[in-house]
């Protein structure tokens, strides 16, 4: 029983670290332009 747990909580785990990622990225070379342009 302890398996089929790890493993879904490795699968939730897995994309919400890819989104974060993804949307941290991108606020992050915004904020950088933002910087240079200014």
């Amino acid at each position: 029983m302890s398996l089929p747990a790890a493993r879904s909580r490795a699968v939730t785990d897995g994309p919400a670290k890819y989104t974060q990622a993804r949307t941290a990225a991108p606020s992050l070379s915004r904020t950088t332009s933002r910087s240079t342009r200014s």
